[in-house]
């Protein structure tokens, strides 16, 4: 029996309607399959990005804390520099105040002609003229200058007293050149030779 127009109709919006079904079923599988690649691909990157976010925030840290390190220890340093520069002044500073009292001690008379002796020569001049403070001028006496004019072939004055420091600063007679031989200015001489023997010292007393 042949089927009427309407069922053919029928049978073909059927076959129509299953093919596209199958189509659609095949679209959607197709669609969550490739959903599920990039949700995969994206929680991988997603984990991977976290993962180097984790990392650079480690290397931060590590980077501050060696920062950090190297800043504490920058100012130990420092700390440890200032500390040493100030025991070091406060010894330089109790020497300096007792080289006023060094021309009481009966060794000073002696050591006082060596300081003439030596700045006398450092100037190499014919004629000199010697300055001291008010204790070393009553030390040294005329006999004292004429015997050292006559070993040193050299022609001494006294010139008036000197305002501050201990012991002798002598000039040439027009005054172009001076050497200065107080107690202070030696000492101011000699300070770096001695820095380190004082800061040794000082750290042997303190351990």
């Amino acid at each position: 029996m042949l089927k009427s127009i309407d069922d053919r109709i029928t049978d073909l919006t059927r076959t129509i309607l299953d093919a596209a079904q199958a189509d659609a079923e095949k679209i959607n599988a197709e669609a969550k399959h490739r959903e599920s690649e990039i949700l995969k691909r994206g929680e991988l990157q997603a984990k991977q990005l976290y993962a180097e976010i984790l990392e650079k925030a480690r290397r931060e840290a590590e980077l501050r804390k060696e920062e950090k390190l190297a800043e504490i220890t920058v100012k130990a340093r420092v700390e440890a520099y200032e500390r040493r520069e100030q025991l070091l002044e406060s010894v330089f500073s109790q020497v300096k105040d007792r080289l006023a009292i060094i021309p009481n001690e009966p060794s000073y008379a002696e050591a006082l002609m060596g300081l003439i002796r030596e700045a006398i020569g450092q100037l190499q001049s014919n004629n000199v003229v010697l300055k001291f403070d008010a204790k070393s001028r009553k030390i040294v006496t005329e006999e004292d200058l004429r015997k050292l004019s006559s070993e040193l072939g050299t022609q001494i004055e006294i010139g008036e007293n000197l305002s501050e420091g201990t012991g002798v600063v002598a000039k040439d007679e027009k005054g172009h050149r001076s050497f200065e031989n107080t107690l202070e200015r030696r000492l101011e001489r000699q300070m770096e030779r001695l820095r380190s023997k004082v800061f040794e010292i000082l750290i042997g007393e303190n351990a």
